[in-house]
């Protein structure tokens, strides 16, 4: 590649990381790369999570309307880009559920080429990942509190999270 481009490409992707780092809808739109989300009603959704987001919500939308892939797999991949020490507890009736959407963050932070140019490698290395990188729990890298809870857990009401801490 050209000097050009290759500065053209560099200026893309600043600007995608701008917008994805203010925007839940860009990042998960364009980021995780989720392109069949439109502006109605995926900019509504994704603007109400991000107005409301440290309150209790409760929202009831069609299925189709990608409330699993904005709130369980792209808000927590979008709040790790922002604080990798967040503790984040993903929860639902089924444990299969919240498990799915672990795993589908875990390939994003695992293989999304455009999430690493972003933001760079989250994945832990070294011996200790057989602790923190689970099919029901990981611990990103970059962390800077070392605290007992991993970053994102996988849980059921059927399971029992006693004594921990969530953001």
């Amino acid at each position: 590649k050209s000097y050009y481009d290759r500065i053209n490409h560099g200026h893309l992707i600043e600007k995608l990381k701008r917008t994805a780092d203010a925007s839940l809808y860009a990042f998960t739109k364009y980021v995780l790369g989720y392109s069949d989300m439109a502006i109605r009603p995926h900019w509504d959704i994704c603007n109400f999570i991000q107005r409301n987001l440290w309150e209790d919500l409760l929202l009831l939308a069609p299925r189709g309307c990608f409330k699993s892939t904005i709130g369980s797999v792209g808000l927590p991949l979008w709040l790790f880009t922002k604080d990798k020490n967040l503790r984040i507890l993903s929860l639902s009736y089924e444990m299969d559920y919240t498990k799915g959407w672990l795993a589908v963050g875990k390939q994003h932070l695992e293989s999304n080429r455009l999430f690493r140019i972003m933001y760079g490698d989250l994945v832990p290395k070294g011996e200790s990942t057989t602790d923190t990188w689970r099919t029901d729990r990981i611990k990103v890298s970059g962390r800077t509190l070392f605290r007992v809870e991993c970053s994102w857990i996988a849980s059921s009401i059927k399971t029992s999270e006693t004594s921990q801490h969530y953001d």
